[in-house]
């Protein structure tokens, strides 16, 4: 987190522990920071309505309010029964929405990517049905760092006129420029600690005007979308936390494009038989994903680890799991490639000698892996 978060967060879980949902002092002073905060989003958002933001525990939780809240709405209005994602999603989407098929008959089209994870617009275009009641696609993936077209996307589905457009982004915001009120999407999830704020704390935004049935019932907070007390330490948090990213995307952005390029040039120099699969245009700043053919991700994640590096074998919410990234196979990459994939992240605390210093580690990682 940010020094100035963590700030944050701990004044507010010293001073302001009341019940937001109470009319005692110490609950209106609770409420008056969470609408201050929902206020603060919203406007960075690009937004002019702090109602249409629902704060949830996390990005995996808005994804899945999305998914089912849309859904299930639907299914009650007989609007439809269909539904589009791509190969690529995230697990938070991609097994959401394979579950509303398998276990609640929802019928799912999965479209193809291509060779970096974005789906095409064509593809989009020709599974557009009469009965389709909503479309969830990413804005950038989470571990090939590819940003998809995402206005195109949602000019398209606008113009549809009955299908809804849940964007996925989780790794867009606080990175990338997102004005909610420029583009016609009608949900999109974001989280917290992907741009420096705290961890389970994240939001959906839906416009107010939208059929939404809540996944927790039984309290009534959020306008009646997500019920259970507010945590409301890590939704000011949140607040900080995008506003410092929000004043700092341009410059960071464009010092880690360097750093991103400038990583790679000594990773091919370093290890030849390493593969890019993260495209150098139209990719998030601070990702770059590679493969090393013939070693094990999760052995070579553990031994950048003792050489003071902390990388993932792909999406961090999967990079503990035995299988191959769904990503790369569907992009098409080989059952060796995917194994062998590492996602590496950088941030605005990371160090022009911490990126000089990779290759050389990464080199000797694989190396010893090979000796094994």
């Amino acid at each position: 987190m940010a020094p100035s978060v963590v700030e944050v967060v701990t004044r507010v879980m010293a001073t302001e522990y009341g019940n937001p949902n109470s009319t005692h002092r110490l609950g209106v002073m609770a409420r008056y920071s969470i609408e201050k905060a929902r206020r603060s989003i919203a406007r960075l958002l690009g937004t002019g309505d702090p109602e249409s933001l629902v704060f949830t525990g996390g990005g995996s939780e808005a994804d899945n309010l999305a998914l089912r809240g849309v859904a299930f709405a639907a299914r009650n209005s007989e609007r439809g029964n269909h539904m589009i994602t791509s190969a690529a999603e995230h697990k938070a989407v991609l097994d959401t929405a394979k579950a509303l098929r398998d276990d609640h008959g929802f019928e799912l089209t999965i479209l193809p990517v291509d060779e970096f994870g974005r789906p095409r617009t064509a593809d989009l275009r020709a599974a557009l049905r009469s009965d389709t009641v909503l479309v969830s696609l990413m804005w950038a993936n989470n571990e090939t760092g590819a940003i998809s077209p995402v206005a195109e996307f949602a000019e398209i589905i606008a113009a549809h006129r009955t299908a809804r457009f849940h964007c996925d982004a989780i790794q867009a915001v606080g990175k990338l420029p997102v004005d909610l009120g420029a583009l016609p999407i009608d949900l999109l999830s974001l989280s917290a600690h992907k741009f420096h704020g705290p961890k389970g704390i994240g939001a959906l935004y839906a416009r107010p005007e939208l059929d939404l049935q809540p996944l927790v019932t039984g309290g009534g907070q959020e306008s009646g979308r997500r019920a259970g007390t507010e945590n409301t330490a890590a939704v000011a948090g949140m607040a900080e936390a995008l506003k410092l990213a929000a004043g700092e995307a341009e410059e960071t952005g464009a010092r880690l494009r360097g750093f991103r390029e400038a990583l790679w040039r000594g990773i091919a120099g370093a290890c030849p038989s390493a593969v890019r699969n993260s495209p150098k245009e139209d990719c998030l700043p601070g990702t770059l994903h590679v493969s090393v053919p013939g070693v094990d991700s999760r052995k070579l994640v553990a031994a950048l680890d003792k050489r003071g590096y902390a990388c993932s074998s792909g999406s961090a919410c999967t990079s503990t799991g035995t299988e191959a990234s769904h990503v790369l196979l569907a992009m098409g990459a080989n059952e060796e490639r995917a194994a062998g994939s590492l996602r590496i992240s950088l941030g605005s605390t990371n160090s022009e000698v911490e990126v000089m210093r990779f290759p050389e580690a990464l080199s000797a990682a694989v190396s010893e892996l090979l000796a094994d």
